[in-house]
């Protein structure tokens, strides 16, 4: 049997200089030898460049190239940021609430007409189910958390706070002194002030019988609450200290008497006003 052999094919890469019809240069190569020239050509032209960019200055133009101190500092601060963006949104949320609480020009739901509460089925007392020990466990401990942040934490607070007469030279309403609305005849002319250093909430005036209203934000978890005032002095936002005249004077009721109410709240809690602001003076009826 005769033997077929393969035919390998070879190429010539030749270099001539045409000018004198001479070769100057010679390579006779196999694909295979093509192959691999191209690849290590390739892997050496990959190797230069990442060297060139290592070395020079081309690297801190490659995006996401940052030091370590500058990312240690990126990331302190993005957390830094993080924080603030969570108390701001606490903050924002909690005044949020306060300003809900104390709108009183918020919509009214309606209630059922009178004929139809007389005329709807009155539940059946077995129908009713009690209350469970744990409800009322939970209702009593909130019941002794109220009764102890009035009678201890409020009072903690307000020891390291100075508080002044809401309006100089105003007496207490008789009854004011249990109230937690407590209303104070102003001598005419006389402004109202705040009692405490703090921050206005709002201040707007209302045609209702309430009048001006002056919402501020006292240190130490403590709001105060005006109403019945005439010319506001002071604006939403503004820092104000304690003393410095947040209307020029209280509105003039039809009898013609001029009367101020305050209210005031110590952490979401609301609490006596005359126990903190009245001094050593006592409620002795509207002047005559």
């Amino acid at each position: 049997m005769k033997k077929t052999l393969k035919r390998h094919s070879k190429y010539l890469i030749s270099v001539e200089n045409v000018s004198r019809l001479e070769r100057v240069a010679s390579v006779r190569v196999s694909p295979l030898a093509m192959a691999a020239a191209a690849v290590v050509g390739v892997l050496l032209a990959i190797a230069a460049g990442g060297a060139l960019v290592m070395v020079s200055p081309l690297k801190r133009v490659l995006p996401g190239y940052m030091k370590a101190d500058e990312r240690t500092a990126t990331q302190e601060g993005l957390l830094r940021l993080d924080s603030l963006r969570q108390v701001s949104m606490r903050r924002d949320a909690w005044l949020a609430g306060v300003m809900r609480a104390l709108d009183t020009s918020r919509p009214v739901p309606e209630l059922p007409a009178p004929d139809s509460l007389a005329t709807a089925t009155p539940f059946s007392p077995d129908s009713l189910m009690p209350g469970s020990e744990r409800e009322r466990r939970f209702v009593s401990a909130m019941h002794e958390r109220e009764k102890y942040n009035l009678s201890v934490l409020a009072p903690l607070a307000a020891e390291r706070m100075e508080f002044m007469a809401p309006v100089p030279g105003g007496v207490f309403v008789s009854g004011s002194e249990e109230a937690l609305r407590a209303e104070i005849a102003a001598p005419s002319g006389s402004p109202a002030v705040a009692v405490a250093d703090g921050t206005v909430i709002t201040a707007y005036i209302s045609s209702g019988p309430e009048g001006g209203v002056t919402v501020i934000q006292h240190d130490n978890g403590f709001v105060t609450r005006y109403s019945g005032l005439e010319l506001p002095a002071v604006s939403a936002g503004d820092r104000i200290e304690a003393g410095r005249a947040i209307a020029y004077r209280a509105a003039r009721r039809k009898d013609g008497t001029r009367m101020v109410f305050l209210e005031m709240w110590h952490d979401s809690d609301p609490v006596v006003p005359y126990r903190y602001v009245a001094g050593d003076d006592t409620p002795d009826g509207l002047p005559g």
